[in-house]
């Protein structure tokens, strides 16, 4: 579900840079066509040189305009995906340990689901076949960051409340 949580995000974000970029574009072609509709009738007096000035101006502040539209959007979006992915904690229930690659990435299975490989933020203190009774995590690009955890004692008989199958 998180999955798909993030690459629906990823999708809207494009889908409003690519409207925002669309939009822009077709904003300063609209410009550029109404000023070439202008009625030619009453001839100004100013020379050629401020005329190309004055049409220079013009496309400067559409282009930037567009591009500021444009940066602006991306900049909304991607803080709004990183506002979004820093308010996702997640906790999972009774979870198991099952391989060690480094400190950082871990194959590890919460109860009642499939197992997957793991990438921490930072390195993290679990070892193999480690049990844990709860694993609170915020869902970073790309890694985990780990908040909480709390492992379980086998000393005092303590067990995981689901069945975890290795493989």
């Amino acid at each position: 579900m998180t999955n798909l949580v993030i690459i629906s995000q990823n999708y809207w974000l494009l889908s409003l840079a690519l409207f925002l970029g669309l939009w822009g574009c077709a904003w300063s072609l609209n410009v550029g066509r109404k000023r070439k509709k202008e009625n030619g009738d009453i001839t100004p007096i100013i020379t050629m040189k401020d005329t190309t000035k004055q049409k220079l101006r013009t496309l400067m502040e559409n282009t930037g305009k567009v591009g500021l539209g444009i940066v602006l959007g991306v900049a909304l979006g991607v803080g709004i995906r990183d506002h979004q992915l820093i308010n996702q904690s997640h906790t999972y229930w009774d979870v198991a340990i099952l391989e060690k690659y480094s400190n950082i990435s871990f194959r590890i299975q919460p109860a009642r689901m499939q197992d997957g490989q793991w990438d921490f933020c930072e390195p993290v203190p679990f070892q193999k076949y480690d049990k844990l009774r709860y694993i609170t995590f915020e869902q970073k690009n790309g890694c985990k960051r780990l908040e909480y955890f709390q492992k379980l004692n086998p000393r005092l008989g303590e067990k995981l409340n689901a069945t975890i199958s290795s493989r």
